[in-house]
């Protein structure tokens, strides 16, 4: 696998051990976190928070990892913006999972050859 994966998470570990169990399978060499803050007034979720990123923080194959975790709560519509525009300002492309999309592992290498077949595609989505 040649091609980032750039994962979007917030407070669930349940799916994120799952998501990195599927990703274990394929290696990805190069991984994008984005995570949102804690919302204000949620008794425990700052703890929810800070156990999803410390658990990202750990990958059982050499592979780089870069990170972009807001301090305070941006709201799901402003973190996924800002973050998949943090990735693309580093990547041509990558493939963008959230916290509890797990796709089998043949997803990955036919992502990889549909970016490739489609990279010079001038029509915008």
């Amino acid at each position: 696998m040649t091609v980032p994966v750039a994962i979007v998470f917030f407070n669930r570990i349940e799916p994120l051990k799952q998501l990195i169990e599927r990703l274990v399978e394929v290696k990805p060499p190069k991984i994008y976190l984005i995570s949102d803050g804690a919302r204000d007034g949620r008794a425990g979720e700052a703890e929810k928070v800070a156990e999803c990123r410390e658990f990202m923080s750990k990958f059982s194959w050499t592979c780089e990892v870069k990170s972009n975790f807001a301090e305070k709560n941006m709201g799901c519509r402003a973190r996924v913006t800002s973050g998949l525009d943090w990735v693309f300002e580093h990547e041509d492309r990558a493939i963008i999972l959230e916290d509890d999309c797990i796709p089998e592992p043949e997803f990955f290498p036919w992502v990889e050859k549909m970016l490739e077949r489609y990279k010079d595609n001038g029509r915008a989505l």
